[in-house]
């Protein structure tokens, strides 16, 4: 009989802990839209028709901050995708905006 209280106290706890983990908004969803205030990524697609893949396209991204994330193959072309963190404010990662003609 004393098993059946102490299972019935260890579920009980259980249930309090997951619903106490539980999200309280929808807010929080990484799916969120705009509402998402995770880290933000640019991209970079360099096409290679080289044999192999050269060091020093390598070398030359990283040090400018970008990360190979994925070789794709397709035919005889290569394609790396690279990223890197947007920083907010950084002029490197910002578009230039074209003026308009007022």
């Amino acid at each position: 009989m004393n098993m059946h209280k102490y299972l019935s106290l260890l579920l009980l706890t259980l249930a309090f802990v997951f619903f106490l983990s539980m999200p309280g908004s929808k807010a929080n969803d990484c799916f969120a839209g705009d509402a998402y205030a995770g880290d933000k990524y640019e991209y970079k697609v360099a096409r290679i028709t080289t044999i192999g893949i050269p060091e020093e396209l390598l070398n030359a991204s990283g040090e400018e901050g970008w990360e190979l994330v994925l070789i794709h193959q397709e035919q005889r072309f290569k394609y790396l995708i690279f990223k890197r963190k947007a920083i907010d404010g950084y002029e490197k990662n910002k578009q230039v905006a074209v003026p308009s003609g007022k």
